[in-house]
């Protein structure tokens, strides 16, 4: 593992001062996700030598910066194509896009459960049958909107998620695409990764560090066409199964994803200590600035089978 100062000294020079004056662009011309991603470079220190290889190809590529709408996507997709050629396939996981993790494992963590939040929207779109992570071994069959509501619904019940772990329809549901971002109780480590709990469902997306735009669409659209559904977070709580190990999050996971990138995320730069309680945060919107976020890392895709409790949703206001 390399970091950006290690990495960039390894170049010949000529290349070195082409990247280094890309990043300056970046960081005076670009958009603010597109700054954003240029800080957070210079702070990585967990990159493998051939990701990195690939990083300086493609922000070599980029200049000149345009300071325009369709510059600034240009540039966001060229770093997605360029994080999502960093990904390294889970080939053990035949079932869903999975990758494997790119930063240092946490091998001493241990914890009760693991938590993340999405939207309602997300997970039926993760479970429905058209969904393409619901191929292969562990199809999911087909169900109707309804249907899946209803399953869904289940869930949200000691007794439903009972039910439903004798049957085989659960233990194909996987709770994620490619990787998984996930927090926890960082004090007790105990069966609830959402304590200390936030005032209210809002107050958590915004501690997660979650962009209620990326999530729920723009706030001014009309209440009458934005369905109560997609405004409905679940969270989710589940174990990791014993060969699966949290990680260390990089910015290949946090920019190689679909869709618009997420600019609340800042590289972790210090060393995770369990007994200290040391271990990478998110980074809360600016409406939360006096919390200094919760635990968040990364790890290999789990399915519903690892659910620990019944599933939670709440109204996003």
């Amino acid at each position: 593992m390399l970091g950006y100062e290690a990495a960039i000294a390894a170049l010949p020079s000529a290349n070195a001062d082409a990247v280094r004056g890309a990043l300056q662009v970046m960081l005076v011309h670009g958009s603010a996700i597109v700054k954003r991603f240029a800080s957070n470079i210079e702070k990585e220190t967990r990159l493998p030598d051939s990701a990195w290889q690939e990083l300086f190809l493609a922000i070599i590529s980029l200049v000149p910066v345009e300071d325009e709408a369709a510059g600034a996507d240009r540039v966001a997709q060229a770093i997605r194509d360029a994080m999502a050629r960093c990904v390294v396939l889970n080939s053990t996981v035949s079932a869903v896009p999975s990758a494997i993790p790119r930063g240092p494992s946490i091998d001493d963590l241990r914890v009760e459960a693991y938590g993340r939040l999405v939207t309602f929207r997300q997970l039926s779109a993760m479970w429905r049958g058209s969904s393409p992570c619901t191929s292969g071994a562990r199809a999911v069959p087909i169900m109707s909107t309804q249907a899946l509501r209803h399953f869904i619904e289940d869930l949200t019940s000691d007794k439903g998620l009972a039910a439903h772990r004798t049957g085989t329809v659960l233990s194909k549901c996987a709770l994620g695409r490619y990787v998984m971002w996930s927090t926890f109780d960082p004090v007790a480590f105990g069966p609830d990764p959402f304590a200390p709990r936030a005032a209210n469902i809002s107050d958590l997306v915004a501690t997660l560090g979650l962009d209620s735009f990326l999530l729920f669409g723009p706030p001014s659209k009309p209440a009458a066409k934005h369905p109560c559904e997609l405004l409905t977070c679940v969270l989710l709580r589940y174990t990791l199964p014993p060969a699966y190990k949290p990680h260390v999050p990089t910015i290949i996971e946090a920019y190689a994803g679909d869709g618009r990138m997420n600019y609340y995320f800042e590289v972790f730069r210090g060393s995770v200590d369990v007994e200290r309680r040391i271990f990478p945060r998110t980074l809360a919107v600016p409406s939360h600035q006096e919390s200094q976020g919760v635990p968040e890392v990364v790890h290999s895709i789990v399915f519903g089978d690892q659910l620990s409790a019944p599933i939670e949703m709440d109204h996003f206001r």
